[in-house]
């Protein structure tokens, strides 16, 4: 089979390469842009005296969740709820939702600022 290059395609635009360049770029944008959506948070937290440890984790995020909190001994996880009613978080499987069934320690569910 031969590739070619893609018809009316732009600058960086290239056909899929057969060793997975692009995957590995897009998995290497998403670990950077994960570590840089926690930049100000974490400067938060240590501005308040808060001990923080930063984990990219590429995983189901309650599992994740519950995995680490055990790892760390954590008294309690504490996640964010976009406002969803807990029906559409059963049927849509929200994170919080999930960790209230899988989590032995208590889950506490902060709402997001509106």
């Amino acid at each position: 089979m031969v590739l070619g290059p893609l018809v009316g395609a732009g600058p960086g635009a290239a056909p899929p390469g057969p060793t997975g360049e692009e995957y590995r770029a897009h998995y290497e944008a998403s670990r950077q842009a994960g570590r840089t959506g926690l930049e100000y948070p974490v400067a938060s937290a240590e501005e308040a005296d808060v001990p923080t440890t930063v984990e990219v984790i590429d995983l189901s995020p309650a599992q994740v969740l519950v995995e680490a909190a055990s790892r760390h001994g954590a008294r309690a996880i504490v996640v964010g709820s976009w406002g969803e009613s807990p029906m559409r978080g059963a049927l849509l499987g929200s994170t919080p939702h999930k960790l209230l069934h899988l989590s032995t320690v208590p889950v506490l569910c902060v709402p997001t600022e509106e």
